[in-house]
């Protein structure tokens, strides 16, 4: 998501096309004055157009996610618990109460486990482990 706001803000700024697009659309804004045609400006011209309306959004936004990494990390000076901390722990309770059967502490163990996700948001495990020359490495009692 920081990925593509960001890939999108510099298209947003200055690509010819797009800049006009968002300004008529999204932001209100009309072509600087003694301007027809956008092809006429250059690409700092537009960057100077659009950061005139944009910077507001620009500058908010980048403040905010400023403050939230700041307090973040005051959090975890303080040992106080993250986000996905909280998330996991919370996880784990409720399999706890769904699983009355089992041992608590070994549902919350298993349910607290978070695998690596890619940029796809679907877990990622290590595939090179099931290779079978892996496999053949890994095995202990292969000097048998």
């Amino acid at each position: 998501l920081a990925f593509c706001g960001g890939a999108g803000s510099i298209f947003l700024v200055f690509v010819k096309p797009t800049a006009q697009l968002y300004a008529e659309n999204v932001a209100g804004e009309e072509l600087p004055e003694g301007v027809e045609d956008i092809s006429t400006l250059t690409t700092n011209q537009v960057g100077s157009w659009t950061w005139e309306w944009a910077e507001p959004m620009i500058g908010v936004a980048s403040f905010v996610l400023l403050c939230m990494q700041f307090a973040r990390a005051q959090a975890v000076n303080m040992n106080m618990s993250a986000y996905s901390r909280a998330m996991l722990c919370w996880r784990s309770h409720r399999a706890e109460l769904q699983y009355p059967n089992y041992s608590a502490s070994m549902v919350r163990s298993w349910a607290s486990h978070l695998p690596r996700v890619g940029m796809t948001f679907f877990p990622q495990y290590k595939r090179q482990l099931y290779t079978p020359e892996a496999r053949k490495k890994n095995y202990r009692a292969s000097y048998l």
